[in-house]
């Protein structure tokens, strides 16, 4: 089981390198959920396949036309920090890794994601590490988000 865990966890982590946006097989961010509802409840929602739109090359879902109509209006605003990859991998240098999309924390108006699951045989909760510093955390993945969103 250890062995499989290992094996699609490097899959993604192949899957994302060249990547600019984190977009799951489908092409969706954030694995379908709802870029405005980050914002605006407790908890991310699962977006509607019929209420969609296009940013810079990467399809949103959303629960609401009215929220499809605030990230039109304002795209960068909810667009996730560093193309949806994992924050606390980019702010290490590591990479670009891949996000459970409901592990996530918005600071200063800024959507930022994290990898939750089994890593090394253990479980890794990237929000956790991220949140002991988050200050310093922003400042480094900012620097290294510069050269790895190229990558």
């Amino acid at each position: 089981m250890k062995a499989l865990k290992l094996v699609v966890i490097l899959m993604l982590t192949i899957n994302c390198f060249g990547q600019k946006s984190n977009i799951n097989e489908e092409g969706l961010a954030l694995q379908g959920y709802d870029p405005v509802s980050y914002f605006t409840g407790d908890s991310p929602l699962e977006g509607k396949s019929d209420i969609s739109a296009t940013h810079k090359g990467v399809k949103h879902l959303f629960s609401s036309v009215e929220n499809k109509n605030k990230f039109l209006a304002n795209p960068q605003k909810y667009t996730p920090e560093y193309g949806g990859f994992c924050a606390i991998a980019v702010a290490l240098g590591s990479g670009k890794y891949p996000v459970d999309p409901k592990t996530y924390t918005v600071t200063n108006d800024k959507l930022y994601l994290f990898y939750n699951g089994p890593y090394q045989g253990k479980h890794f909760n990237g929000l956790e590490v991220w949140d002991k510093n988050e200050d310093q955390n922003i400042v480094l993945a900012n620097k290294n988000w510069k050269i790895l969103q190229n990558k």
